[in-house]
C-alpha cells in the first residue's frame, strides 16, 4: 500500500477531480456577495482548502 501526497493524480479514481469542483463551487457561489462577506469567505475558503488537501495526503491509494 502507497500513500499519495496532495497534489498526486488518483489512478481509477476522480476524488481530486471532485474535490477540485467542489472548491471552485464554493468560491464561484461567493462572487455574488458583498465585499466584506467575500473577504471573510475567501478566508474560510482558504482553510477548507487546506483541510481537505490535508485529508488528501492520508488517502490510501489502492490499485488493483
Amino acid at each position: 500500500m502507497r500513500v499519495s501526497t496532495a497534489m498526486e493524480p488518483f489512478p481509477n479514481s476522480n476524488r481530486l477531480q471532485f474535490s477540485k469542483a467542489k472548491r471552485c463551487t464554493v468560491f464561484y457561489a461567493s462572487l455574488n456577495e458583498s465585499h466584506s462577506q467575500l473577504s471573510q469567505n475567501s478566508q474560510r475558503f482558504r482553510s477548507q482548502e487546506i483541510q481537505t488537501e490535508m485529508t488528501l495526503i492520508f488517502l490510501p491509494n489502492y490499485t488493483a
